[in-house]
C-alpha cells in the first residue's frame, strides 16, 4: 500500500508493477492500484533466488508485454515504508545527470556507535576488535569518515546495469543520502519502528 501510493504520485513513471510469486500479494498489491499481471516463476520464489534475477525478469516481462523497452529500472521495495515521491525522482535525477552512472542507491548515515573501527567480533571464542586500529579508539571523536547503510527507500538502475552487468552497485554507482528516520523492515521490531515513525 505504502509502495503503491508513492508510486502512484509519480505521474513521470511509465510503468509500476509488482513481482510476486504468491496469489495473496498480487491481490494485495491489486487492491492497492499496482498491477501484478505475472506471477514469478518457481525458479525465482524460493530463498535461493536473487533479488536481481527478480527485477531482470519482471523487467523483461513488462516489456515483452508492452513490446517497449524502459531505459530506467526503480527498484522500491515494500519494506521501506517511510518512502516519499520526492525521494524516487531524486534516485532519478541523479542517475540521469550522468550518462555514465550506472545506478543510485539510497543510504542512510550510520550511528557512531556502529562506525567499523567500534565493530567486535568473536574469534576462536575471543571477542576482538574487527579493525585493529579499533582497539586504538577511546571517544567518539576519534572516529573518522562518513559510512551509509542502505536503506531500501529506492534503486535507480539504468537497463544496461540491470540486464548486461546483473548488479546494482558497481564502480560508477551514487549514493542517495536521506538523513531522516527511516524503516528498512527485516524483522518484527522494525516494524514497530516503521508503525511509530
Amino acid at each position: 500500500a505504502h509502495a503503491a501510493t508513492v508510486l502512484g504520485a509519480c505521474d513521470w513513471v511509465d510503468a509500476a508493477v509488482v513481482s510476486t510469486d504468491d496469489d495473496r500479494y498480487r491481490a494485495e498489491a491489486e487492491r492497492y492500484g499496482l498491477p501484478a499481471p505475472f506471477l514469478r516463476p518457481v525458479e525465482l520464489a524460493g530463498p535461493e533466488a536473487s533479488a536481481l534475477d527478480t527485477v531482470a525478469h519482471a523487467l523483461h516481462s513488462v516489456e515483452s508485454a508492452s513490446e517497449q523497452q524502459f531505459d530506467v529500472v526503480l527498484i522500491v521495495e515494500p519494506t521501506s515504508p517511510g518512502r516519499m515521491p520526492a525521494d524516487l525522482l531524486a534516485a532519478t535525477d541523479l542517475l540521469l545527470d550522468d550518462h555514465a552512472t550506472n545506478s543510485v542507491v539510497s543510504v542512510s548515515p550510520i550511528e557512531a556507535k556502529h562506525h567499523p573501527r567500534k565493530l567486535l567480533e568473536v574469534r576462536a571464542g575471543a571477542l576482538v576488535h574487527h579493525r585493529p586500529e579499533g582497539a586504538s579508539v577511546v571517544a567518539r571523536q576519534q572516529l573518522s569518515g562518513a559510512y551509509f547503510a542502505r536503506n531500501g527507500v529506492c534503486y535507480a538502475l539504468r537497463r544496461r546495469c540491470l540486464v548486461d552487468r546483473l548488479g546494482i552497485i558497481t564502480d560508477r554507482t551514487l549514493p542517495l543520502v536521506i538523513d531522516r528516520p527511516l524503516a528498512n523492515i527485516d524483522t518484527p521490531l522494525d516494524l514497530e519502528w516503521a508503525r511509530f515513525l
